[in-house]
């Protein structure tokens, strides 16, 4: 867990291929980068940062929980869904973008506004 570190930026990440659960919760992050090292990555909880854009997520294909809860996302690049190789439960609550254009995979599950609150750590 690095919740609540003033982080502006992800990096340093790249020798931890066997990391399973990152939490980057209320920090100060704009953009979702360096994350290709991360492929057992399962959980990844973002929630409460700075973020616009959903992106660069092609590498977690093991992902099964993604909590970008209360950010500025509008922009959402879906391609990332059709490669994950379990079930994926996305939330999106609190953000501008009330729903994704396009097919989403019966294995993933995106909720944009819910009447229960995804948990602020992981």
């Amino acid at each position: 867990s690095l919740a609540v570190n003033s982080i502006d930026k992800i990096e340093g990440l790249s020798n931890l291929a066997n990391l399973e659960i990152l939490d980057l919760s209320m920090n100060e992050i704009n953009k979702i980068e360096n994350m290709e090292s991360l492929v057992n990555l399962k959980e990844l909880n973002l929630r409460d940062n700075k973020i616009s854009a959903v992106e660069n997520l092609d590498s977690l294909l093991n992902l099964e929980h993604l909590i970008l809860d209360e950010n500025k996302i509008s922009g959402f690049d879906s391609k990332f869904l059709n490669s994950l190789n379990s079930q994926c439960y996305i939330s999106l609550a609190g953000n501008p973008m009330k729903q994704l254009e396009g097919n989403i995979p019966e294995n993933v599950t995106i909720e944009f506004e819910t009447d229960h609150t995804a948990p602020r750590f992981l």
